[in-house]
């Protein structure tokens, strides 16, 4: 509840469980969501009908719901919206990356999109023209991006 204190104001049996059972409905193992209700709970604070969307989009992305990574990219799926996601898609191609790039890097690190957009690109600057590390670098590392 410290984590998202907007959960005590939704009856579980609105919100909580039509969206615990659409995970299960799509084979998303118990554990991994007791776990991503103790440490992202606010992935749940949506409407069921919302909440479907969403796991539909992760799975569309070639998220596996039986994997525990398929939570986490619902988090940062559910913290960002697709205007914004978009945007920022188009900052990382100005540095080269191509669709395939944004999605192996989001596949390796979903919550590296949940940094803001400025933020990433004063990084990727750095990183590529001052550093000379290449794009392809951070593609395959961007949790690097997440850092401080």
């Amino acid at each position: 509840m410290k984590r998202c204190p907007r959960l005590m104001g939704y009856n579980p049996c609105d919100i909580l469980s039509p969206n615990i059972n659409t995970l299960l409905d799509n084979g998303v193992a118990k554990c991994n969501i007791a776990s991503a209700i103790c440490s992202m709970p606010i992935t749940f604070v949506t409407s069921p009908n919302k909440f479907k969307v969403k796991v539909e989009e992760a799975k569309e992305m070639g998220f596996d719901p039986s994997k525990r990574m398929f939570m986490v990219a619902l988090y940062a799926m559910s913290m960002i919206s697709k205007p914004t996601f978009k945007s920022k898609v188009e900052a990382f191609k100005n540095f080269g990356w191509t669709e395939e790039d944004v999605s192996g890097a989001l596949h390796r690190c979903p919550k590296f999109m949940l940094v803001s957009e400025d933020k990433s690109m004063v990084m990727m600057d750095f990183l590529v023209n001052k550093m000379g590390f290449p794009s392809s670098v951070i593609v395959k590392r961007p949790q690097v991006l997440r850092g401080a």
